[in-house]
This record gives C-alpha cells, sequence and structure tokens, in this order.
C-alpha cells in the first residue's frame, strides 16, 4: 500500500471517529438537558407543595432554589472533569522520551 493511500485510510479512520465521539457528545447533552427540563417542570408543579409545603409562600422559591444548586453542582463537577483531563494530557506530554540505545 503506498504512503497516500495508507494516510487516506487513516484520516478517514480519524473522521470516523470523530463523527462518533461527536454523536456520542450529543446524545448524552440532550438527555442531560432533557432531564433537568424534567426536573424544572416537576419542581415547579410538585415539589414545592409535596416537600416543603409548611413554608408557605416561600416554597416554591426553595423548590426552585434546589435545582439551581443541583445544576451549579453538575457543572462545577463538569469543568473539574475537563481540568483534571486536561492535567493528565499535559503531564503525560512532560513525560521524559525514552531514546534507544543503538
Amino acid at each position: 500500500m503506498s504512503p497516500s493511500a495508507q494516510a487516506s485510510a487513516q484520516t478517514a479512520g480519524t473522521q470516523s471517529q470523530h463523527r462518533t465521539v461527536a454523536l456520542a457528545a450529543m446524545a448524552g447533552t440532550t438527555i442531560e438537558w432533557y432531564d433537568f427540563f424534567i426536573y424544572a417542570l416537576c419542581t415547579g408543579l410538585v415539589f414545592g407543595s409535596q416537600f416543603f409545603d409548611g413554608l408557605g409562600e416561600d416554597s416554591l422559591v426553595i423548590s426552585f432554589a434546589t435545582i439551581g444548586i443541583s445544576f451549579f453542582s453538575a457543572s462545577s463537577a463538569w469543568s473539574s472533569c475537563a481540568a483534571r483531563r486536561t492535567v493528565a494530557r499535559t503531564r503525560s506530554s512532560w513525560a521524559p522520551r525514552q531514546h534507544s540505545a543503538s
């Protein structure tokens, strides 16, 4: 196989992997946003009267505060995971390269 054919086959494989990763990320993000949508809908309709009934008028505000806390805690978890991945990649690129003794 010629070098140009190998390069084009490798590029096609890389593009296929990128497409698979993009579709998986899109599906995961869609499911996660749908989950937050259902949670927010239930917060507005049910949680205030079911869980915080003794607080009177403040029950709806406290219900929405719970979804706010969950949203921001999830965001901080995503960013900390991304930071860990970046540090791990950087550290692996700093590793000294081993040269074969000739």
